[in-house]
């Protein structure tokens, strides 16, 4: 068990990647790693999965204490993506699970707003995987490996047996998936 509690202490400079079945509890991982680091550093939440104000609620339910809402802010890439309107909100950044230079540059956008040494959680990159295929590599080098070599940290979600081994496994011989 104390390797889950050392894993939700996202180091700065990492990235980890989380795959496993859905429902084996990488959303549930996600909001424990939420209350681990919230009083610690300001964390950023892409959405793609469910609203943001799900994921409130459900932060709520387990404790989160009301008055730290200014080190918590989201992408929401998750009503735009269904076709819902995303709440007006300064701790909110609208984005497409479709469009991933949108979505970096929402990242970017909130980042500004809360603070550098960020923590950014990607509750999952199925759903931009399913819309954008072999770019989704793009987007973990150019947009989540960047955050994390500039002092951040990710922790990002993907399911199991999502999409074609080769989009998603990259030549090992330059080291980039084996250093980070």
């Amino acid at each position: 068990m104390s390797s889950l509690i050392q894993l939700q202490e996202v180091p700065p400079e990492n990235l980890i990647l989380l795959v496993g079945p859905p429902g084996s509890g990488k959303s549930t991982f996600c909001l424990q790693t939420v209350l681990s680091n919230i009083q610690m550093r300001p964390i950023i939440y892409v959405t793609t999965e469910s609203a943001p104000s799900k994921v409130e609620d459900s932060l709520r339910q387990k404790g989160l204490i009301a008055s730290l809402p200014h080190l918590l802010g989201f992408v929401d890439a998750f009503n735009e993506t269904v076709g819902l309107p995303s709440v007006e909100r300064h701790d909110i950044v609208g984005a497409s699970s479709g469009d991933l230079t949108g979505l970096s540059i929402s990242i970017s956008k909130l980042q500004e707003r809360i603070g550098e040494n960020s923590l950014l959680i990607f509750d999952s990159l199925t759903t931009p995987y399913l819309m954008s295929g072999s770019e989704i590599l793009r987007f973990m080098r150019t947009t989540l490996l960047r955050f994390a070599a500039e002092g951040n940290a990710v922790l990002a979600c993907m399911d199991e047996g999502c999409g074609r081994e080769e989009d998603l496994v990259e030549d090992r011989t330059d080291g980039w998936l084996e250093d980070h």
